[in-house]
């Protein structure tokens, strides 16, 4: 086991792991070297290289916020391999910490338009993100385990990060239901064998090629923004020739996080439920003495499906 394989063993999460290894990809190619290599170098040098990479992303137009986040495996990394990070020094070349965009949602118009030009697992990705309002990378984790059909409104509850202190139950729209089952079929006629263990959403495969079909992998945060760049260029809510990592006032996932819950706000969902849908914690005294029962929160998702319906 080398150092940074021994380093991932300590991430817990499996999606933070998949974040990190992209993070430590963007270094590894700005540096046309690897991160093991920087272990290689004098401590004044190392120091050096993070600053000089910092200043790289900073001309690239990233906020504070991003840059903070792709440096924290880095640093991580070199402190679990016992090299010392001068990280205060390294902050002062962030930037300042602000907002550089605004941080818009999707509209109605949007979603449709997305829609109109997305192949069958692209508009069940679509239809899932904009009914449930879950992160993106929460849709990577799901398995048909933790979907359940609710018969009497034609919905599916939805189990999120399930067994971890970040599990919470959401719905998805009568729209996404029908789109899932639709998609699962299609799945399970191609070939593939579909059990609770099956990934809700699978590689994109070709329908005639048996083998690709019976072989399904799971989806990758790389994949989808792949495919939602290509989608949102596709329909104009993006330019072709700007940069990949370009900021924008609607962001490419967020957007139908920010979607779901103006639509749910607006369908005078209360408070407490709309942030118990969205995966956050109950705050103050509510998370001591507030009980919300499924049964509640259900009611008040019902609510919101028409609004959340395109």
């Amino acid at each position: 086991m080398n150092q940074l394989e021994d380093y991932f063993y300590t991430v817990k999460s499996d999606r933070s792991k998949q974040t990190y290894e992209v993070y430590i990809r963007f270094f590894n190619e700005w540096s046309k070297s690897s991160l093991i290599d920087l272990l290689k170098l004098p401590q004044e040098e190392i120091q050096d290289t993070l600053i000089k990479y910092v200043i790289f992303m900073r001309d690239r137009k990233l906020s504070y916020s991003s840059i903070k986040g792709r440096m924290s495996p880095i640093i991580a990394f070199l402190e679990h391999s016992d090299i010392t990070i001068n990280k205060r020094k390294i902050k002062k070349y962030y930037g300042e910490e602000r907002k550089t965009v605004k941080d818009s949602a999707y509209t109605t118009e949007d979603i449709q338009k997305m829609l109109s030009q997305a192949k069958l697992r692209t508009k069940v990705i679509i239809l899932i993100y904009s009914s449930t309002g879950m992160r993106r990378d929460a849709l990577l984790d799901l398995k048909l385990k933790h979907l359940k059909k609710i018969h009497e409104y034609g919905i599916y509850r939805v189990t999120v990060y399930e067994n971890s202190k970040e599990e919470y139950t959401t719905f998805t729209t009568t729209e996404a239901s029908n789109m899932i089952d639709l998609y699962l079929k299609h799945r399970q006629e191609s070939g593939e064998i579909i059990t609770k263990e099956s990934y809700l959403i699978r590689n994109d495969f070709d329908y005639f090629l048996k083998d690709m079909s019976k072989n399904p992998k799971a989806v990758t945060s790389t994949n989808l923004n792949a495919l939602f760049r290509a989608l949102l260029i596709k329909t104009g809510l993006r330019a072709q020739n700007e940069p990949v990592y370009a900021r924008h006032e609607t962001m490419m996932f967020h957007g139908f996080r920010k979607f779901f819950s103006n639509q749910v706000m607006e369908s005078g969902v209360n408070t407490e439920h709309r942030w118990l849908l969205e995966g956050h914690a109950l705050k103050g005294n509510d998370s001591s003495y507030v009980r919300i029962s499924e049964k509640q929160l259900l009611e008040q998702y019902v609510k919101a499906i028409n609004n959340l319906t395109q």
